[in-house]
């Protein structure tokens, strides 16, 4: 099931693209996502889209490499591989600009969404899982203590 856009006012929001390392193209249970989160799995772009289907739009390869998209900002492991395979079944995508309201009805289109054979599943706040691993704090630390 796709979700609907997560947008603040007229600004797009932005989304990190994620490759699941593993293969075999497909999906996971959400708590195998979050227990195998960043270490399965390769930061490739950060695109700015409308939503879901606009980011992961934004990185396939149809007309041209998507990594070399204008809108795409791709990440330094695809630049030296000189590309990468269109996103699929089994990979994230995050929001993020994701806002941790508990309680908020936006809370739940927002965070990580794994690509399913139609449309997007969401995983759960992958968002503070990601910054904790750049900042270089444990993630299994951050999230027990951010669940």
């Amino acid at each position: 099931m796709t979700t609907a856009a997560a947008t603040k006012g007229d600004t797009m929001t932005t989304y990190e693209i994620w490759h699941n390392d593993t293969g075999g193209f497909r999906t996971s249970p959400a708590e195998a996502v979050r227990a195998s989160f960043p270490q399965n799995y390769t930061l490739v772009a950060t695109v700015k889209a409308d939503n879901l289907d606009h980011a992961y739009a934004m990185s396939q390869n149809l007309d041209a490499p998507w990594a070399e998209l204008q809108e795409v900002r791709a990440a330094d492991v695809v630049e030296a591989a000189g590309g990468c395979r269109s996103t699929s079944v089994g990979d994230l995508i995050i929001n993020m600009d994701f806002e941790d309201v508990d309680g908020d009805e936006a809370n739940r289109i927002r965070g990580a969404h794994q690509v399913e054979g139609i449309g997007f599943r969401l995983v759960g706040r992958l968002v503070r899982i990601a910054s904790a691993s750049r900042l270089g704090i444990p993630t299994n630390v951050w999230a027990e203590n951010n669940a």
